[in-house]
């Protein structure tokens, strides 16, 4: 990952790639589906723009995340720096222009840090999986070559995180959840949301004069209510600290997800009929509990069980059953066909992670399964 400085020029580039899609592909961006029956030229070029918008946003959304927090934390020791200059310069300093530049370098860094979380979390709604690009995109410009020239590729591609709620199938807890608790999350970033707008608000309406009044009004506002906001700031900060308290420990919730990521089915050069299904099963397991100090701890555990389905049938004309071939322990089982030599390969994988980030789909793996069926065949004299 480049340097936020240097990476600026993804955000730059994403932009210019959203410009650029077309109504079918700010369709797929919002739906987070991709299905439909074209050619796999077709398929190349409508998933083109998409995967470097996709790369590019990745890029941005990363960018804006490190400049976010730094322009934060910089408009925090601005405005320390302002409260500590106005406590100790002398007066003639603040009658200058120095107070006026210190001033302006907290309102400038707060908004710069606003634009940045703002673009974050757009790009962050906006963003597919990376399946996307790493798999779905070089299988379909490997059909380009391997295809039967103007045949028809189905595809029906799931873009969207695993952990969606679309996706979700269950979810086992062993303690009842409290409404409360919900209740006070809510209250609290509402709290946090509005009390930032106003920040915002106060600092830049100054610079518009047809926003006096308005200035005006919350100037006097947070003047005769400001001891009340932060006497119930702080009561309902703690509230909402010990609402997390008590109950029973440990508590586990365990969540399962079900991505039908991907299916497809294309016909080959050889006239060969290829199709193929990718389900990934999620289990998230959340633990929290306490240790000896009473401190309470989260932690996450991430279980994968991948399954991939390949069917391929060769046409009996061009290929003849080669018995001699291997089989290994029933990988692959044949399927009775009147027209065609048809072969059914299961695999199945398992993966567990303490992170998030599950292990993308390999190509090259699921071009093995495919080379372990032509390895039942001969082609015919």
């Amino acid at each position: 990952m480049d340097k936020p400085v240097f990476a600026l020029k993804y955000f730059w580039l994403a932009i210019r790639y959203f410009l650029f899609l077309n109504n079918e592909q700010t369709k797929i961006l919002l739906l987070r589906k991709i299905e439909g029956n074209k050619s796999a030229l077709d398929w190349v070029t409508t998933l083109d723009n998409l995967t470097k918008f996709d790369e590019s946003a990745d890029n941005a959304r990363h960018t804006c995340f490190v400049l976010g927090w730094w322009t934060l934390s910089l408009s925090i020791v601005a405005y320390i720096g302002e409260i500590i200059f106005i406590k100790n310069a002398p007066m003639t300093w603040m009658e200058g222009s120095f107070l006026n530049i210190i001033s302006s370098t907290f309102s400038i860094f707060l908004f710069l840090a606003f634009i940045c979380w703002l673009f974050y979390f757009l790009f962050k709604r906006v963003d597919l999986e990376n399946r996307l690009r790493l798999f779905v995109y070089p299988l379909v410009k490997i059909l380009t070559e391997e295809g039967k020239e103007n045949s028809l590729v189905t595809l029906n591609c799931q873009v969207a995180k695993p952990k969606s709620k679309r996706y979700k199938t269950g979810v086992k807890k062993n303690y009842t959840p409290s409404a409360f608790r919900k209740w006070m999350n809510r209250i609290m970033l509402g709290i946090i949301s509005f009390g930032t707008l106003m920040v915002l608000l106060y600092n830049f309406m100054p610079s518009f004069p047809g926003f006096y009044r308005v200035y005006i009004f919350l100037d006097m506002l947070l003047g005769e209510f400001a001891g009340f906001f932060i006497i119930t700031g702080f009561v309902l900060f703690f509230v909402w600290i010990f609402s997390s308290f008590g109950g029973k420990y440990p508590k586990i919730t365990n969540t399962i997800y079900t991505y039908p990521w991907l299916s497809f089915s294309a016909r080959m050069a050889d006239d060969t009929v290829l199709s193929a299904d990718f389900v990934d099963t999620l289990l998230v397991r959340e633990v929290v509990k306490t240790n000896a100090r009473g401190k309470v701890k989260t932690k996450y555990k991430y279980g994968l069980r991948r399954l991939t389905s390949v069917t391929i049938g060769f046409d009996k004309d061009n290929y003849n059953y080669s018995a001699s071939s291997p089989h290994k322990g029933g990988f692959i089982q044949e399927k009775p066909n009147d027209k065609r030599h048809t072969f059914k390969i299961k695999d199945k994988e398992k993966q567990v992670a303490i992170v998030e980030k599950v292990q993308i789909p390999k190509l090259d793996k699921f071009l093995g399964l495919v080379a372990k069926a032509y390895q039942k065949v001969k082609q015919a004299a």
